[in-house]
C-alpha cells in the first residue's frame, strides 16, 4: 500500500509519529501512516501555489484527463461522479 505523500512531484514518508487507518465497519487498523512535519506542509502549500496558476489556466478535459492518469492511481468512483452532478 502506498503510504507516502507527493510533493512537488516527489513521493515522500512523513516525518512525525504514526497515524493508525481504521477500517470504519470493524474498527481493525488497516495500516500505520506516519504524518506530515510541519516542513512537509510547508513544501506541500509551496508546490501546491506554485502549481496554481499553470494549472487553472489548462482545460478541464486536460486536467480530468491528467488526474485520471495520476501515478497514484486514484480514480473516480461512481459514487463521487453521481454526488458531483448533483
Amino acid at each position: 500500500m502506498q503510504t507516502e505523500m507527493l510533493i512537488g512531484g516527489a513521493f515522500t514518508a512523513g516525518e512525525n509519529s504514526c497515524e493508525a487507518i481504521l477500517n470504519p465497519r470493524t474498527g481493525a487498523t488497516i495500516a500505520e501512516v506516519p504524518e506530515a512535519s510541519d516542513d512537509q506542509v510547508e513544501a506541500a502549500v509551496a508546490a501546491g501555489a506554485g502549481a496554481f496558476e499553470a494549472w487553472s489556466r489548462t482545460a478541464a478535459s486536460e486536467r480530468s484527463a491528467r488526474s485520471c492518469a495520476s501515478p497514484t492511481g486514484l480514480r473516480p468512483t461512481p459514487t463521487a461522479s453521481r454526488r458531483s452532478r448533483r
